[in-house]
């Protein structure tokens, strides 16, 4: 345990402690995930937090980084339900790179957790796909934040600037989204 120097006992957190459960993340992508999307926008208007692996080039592709990141939640005890294009008809398709892993419940968690894999090497490139401009902002797993070029503050209404993974976004989720951005008076 580290503490600030100079403070009453103020402790020094890994990001990873914060943003994440420890031990989520096993060492083969420590360096290469980031939390992306509605959480890293607002996390008190999230719903939940969407955690991103990514790997360029996984020794079994996004099926082998899948089975990986199961077991691993598995060995560390987690509680989760596993997602993917198999369970779930809404996944997205194997083209662009991106598969779902699990939802992962934890006790001491405020939001739950969707483990996400993808085939994008950066959180710029991945946020560069999202469809909400005010989803379009990650914080890395060394504490960075990165914005899209067309990312919008949560005090400006959300746009719709693109595709998302091939599927358009649907006029009741614009509503769900204009209705979570709206500013607080």
């Amino acid at each position: 345990m580290y503490y600030y120097p100079g403070t009453l006992g103020a402790e020094i957190l890994d990001i990873e402690e914060v943003m994440i459960p420890a031990g989520l993340i096993p060492n083969i992508y420590r360096n290469s995930w980031c939390v992306a999307g509605g959480w890293a926008a607002c996390p008190s208007l999230a719903g939940d937090k969407d955690v991103w692996i990514m790997d360029p080039n996984p020794l079994d592709g996004l099926l082998g980084m899948r089975k990986a990141m199961l077991d691993h939640l598995k060995d560390e005890g987690f509680t989760f339900t596993e997602e993917g294009q198999e369970q779930n008809q809404h996944g997205y398709p194997p083209s662009f790179g991106i598969i779902k892993i699990a939802a992962i419940t934890e006790p001491d968690a405020s939001h739950p957790i969707h483990l996400l894999g993808t085939l994008i090497s950066d959180p710029l490139s991945l946020i560069g796909t999202f469809d909400i401009s005010t989803h379009q902002i990650a914080i890395t797993h060394d504490g960075n934040v990165v914005k899209g070029s067309d990312w919008t503050p949560i005090n400006q209404p959300p746009r719709v600037i693109s595709v998302n993974q091939g599927k358009p976004t649907t006029p009741a989720r614009m509503s769900k989204l204009i209705d979570r951005y709206r500013p607080r008076l």
